[in-house]
């Protein structure tokens, strides 16, 4: 054999290996998928889901939007309906769902508990039919209309109601436009960010005591992001072989809108409080207009001023005396920034990955953590912050 032969001979064997290695490390990959898919058929594994998120492990898990519709009680297992401790402490406010202590077991037979995901797989389909139906119920054309004027003040005018919405998305998507700038995800896709404004837009609509209110397409964008990445470990375990069917069905792709805006209404169940606000009127088109001071710490949110005041009297002045003084002697109240760490559940002051590990304790434990993670987030700069000036300090506290 010649020497050109005896080299094309060792090029297709090390391809062969490589491609050999190739299938073999997605065959792995997908077993392992699919195990951790199994899993949730017991309803033991709820437990499992609880301490894989208090101890940062489902950054590995190709599962975590379904781990978090668990958690939040979208999705829910036999007796884990407990409640947990409200995210308010010391003020009236209902409790949210606690999870429940089972001890983790070994995953069973698909057909042992497979009513179990097929009950999830039924529930989110009845939830993206009614989102669906919302949408649906809020397309207006107006020109449909003989008898409208669209001049007309009318608040019941469809070419009224047309313009407020059409200034109610617009202002929305200035917000959007905005989100997270660092990632490609959401920089200058607009695919996302019309979904996005979708979602906000129908969310004020079907909740007007809330409306729309600068900051929530922080809390939102998160949550797209990580349905999104399950989405795609999906695909690449479609690629290998077939799944199970409903699992298709609750990470199907083509409802991210639907399935984000279900997470994204509970999660804002448990921090409406955050956004709430008193003495003040939203617009005609459904949005409290910002405040031109400063947007994020308006001194009429009594109900995020009221939880503040609770945090820096009853849990950081016991922790740190010393801290707490700092802060009175410059004058810097929490207000001053805890309104934007509350409102965006600390969306800016963590890198995004790191920040879905929080929201992955949250989530597992319940909004009264945020009390405690405002003091652990002061504690940690405490040196700092004593040692400095009120410049200084807010440097570091507004960063």
């Amino acid at each position: 054999m010649s020497e050109p032969e005896e080299i094309a001979q060792e090029v297709d064997e090390d391809a062969g290996q490589i491609s050999g290695d190739y299938r073999q490390d997605n065959m792995s990959a997908f077993l392992k998928y699919t195990f951790e898919w199994k899993c949730f058929y017991n309803e033991e594994y709820f437990e499992e889901i609880h301490k894989n998120s208090l101890h940062g492990e489902l950054r590995a898990s190709s599962f975590r939007s379904v781990c978090w519709q668990i958690l939040l009680n979208i999705l829910t297992y036999p007796d884990s309906k407990k409640k947990k401790p409200s995210a308010e402490v010391g003020l009236d406010n209902e409790n949210v769902p606690k999870p429940s202590s089972l001890c983790p077991g070994e995953c069973p037979d698909e057909a042992d508990q497979k009513s179990i995901v097929e009950k999830w797989s039924e529930h989110i389909s009845q939830c993206r039919k009614e989102y669906e139906e919302l949408k649906q119920s809020l397309e207006l054309d107006p020109t449909l209309s003989l008898v409208d004027n669209p001049l007309s003040q009318n608040t019941e005018s469809v070419w009224y109601k047309h313009f407020c919405d059409t200034e109610l998305k617009t202002v929305i998507r200035q917000d959007v436009v905005r989100t997270f700038p660092g990632l490609d995800f959401f920089r200058n896709n607009e695919h996302i960010q019309q979904l996005m404004v979708a979602i906000l837009f129908c969310y004020a609509r079907k909740y007007p005591q809330m409306c729309y209110r600068q900051g929530m397409h922080e809390i939102l964008a998160p949550i797209i992001f990580v349905l999104h990445c399950d989405h795609q470990a999906l695909l690449h375990a479609l690629e290998v072989s077939p799944v199970d069917e409903h699992l298709t069905t609750i990470l199907n792709e083509h409802y991210l809108e639907h399935d984000a805006f279900t997470i994204f209404c509970k999660v804002m169940a448990s921090i409406e409080n955050y956004y709430l606000i008193n003495d003040s009127t939203p617009t005609s088109s459904g949005y409290f207009p910002p405040n031109p001071n400063n947007s994020l710490s308006s001194i009429t949110d009594n109900h995020v001023v009221s939880q503040l005041y609770f945090i820096n009297e009853h849990i950081l002045k016991p922790a740190d005396p010393a801290l707490h003084a700092q802060l009175y002697n410059l004058k810097i109240p929490l207000t001053l920034f805890g309104i934007r760490w509350l409102r965006l559940l600390f969306g800016r002051e963590f890198s995004l990955q790191d920040l879905l590990v929080l929201w992955d304790v949250i989530f597992a434990e319940s909004f009264e953590l945020v009390n405690y993670v405002v003091v652990a987030m002061l504690v940690a700069i405490r040196d700092q912050v004593i040692s400095s000036d009120h410049i200084e300090c807010l440097s570091y506290l507004m960063r």
